[in-house]
């Protein structure tokens, strides 16, 4: 009973915190359609009631050493084997990677049939790379490093294939200054046709793809 008890105050924390990131200002910068995917605010708030009402659960997969995924057939959010509040809280490529997969638990829920692995990962991606860019405060007018550490870091390793893919993501957000909008942006096919490139040649996505 201890164990188990123990289980559900950990899930209920983890829940307290995917809440909490989704409610961040910098969640709240990521704003954009593309086909029938619209990833805004509004979508996040839904995400966050669906949480509440633990419509979708928040647990830890022994098998996810360092990555998330979204079982939509649970629903559920599963996240790193020894992932916690404080864990999660002080490390921004934990919280961007809780936004990727809340992007899914959308575009599940706003697609009136099942939407394409790649635009799937396409929007999803894009919403990481806002968020990561949107918490260290980057901003196309001003910003004489556009982005940063976290720029930098995507840059040493474009030649990899996650680092390529977001490469693509991030040139996205600088073409379309997308963290100074206050609008929807809205993206076209062409506009993310080489991020969908650099998903379709990732080895975890191939499958996606053919």
């Amino acid at each position: 009973m201890i164990h188990h008890a123990a289980l559900g105050d950990r899930s209920m924390s983890l829940t307290a915190e995917v809440i909490r990131i989704l409610g961040e200002r910098a969640t709240h910068q990521i704003n954009f359609n593309l086909g029938r995917c619209r990833i805004d605010p509004t979508a996040f708030s839904r995400v966050q009631s669906m949480l509440r009402s633990e419509s979708i659960g928040v647990q830890t997969d022994p098998d996810l050493p360092d990555r998330a995924r979204y079982d939509r057939n649970g629903p559920t959010l599963f996240l790193w084997s020894d992932a916690d509040e404080n864990q999660i809280r002080s490390d921004a490529d934990s919280k961007a990677l809780i936004v990727h997969e809340c992007v899914h638990v959308i575009t599940h829920a706003q697609a009136s049939r099942a939407i394409d692995g790649i635009e799937d990962e396409t929007v999803a991606f894009l919403a990481q790379t806002l968020y990561r860019l949107a918490i260290q405060g980057y901003t196309h007018q001003g910003s004489g490093e556009r982005g940063g550490d976290y720029s930098r870091t995507i840059h040493h390793f474009r030649d990899r294939p996650t680092g390529r893919i977001f490469d693509a993501a991030q040139q996205i957000v600088f073409d379309h200054e997308m963290l100074d909008q206050t609008a929807c942006t809205p993206l076209f096919d062409r506009d993310v046709e080489r991020l969908r490139e650099a998903i379709r040649a990732h080895p975890a996505y191939a499958t996606s793809a053919s």
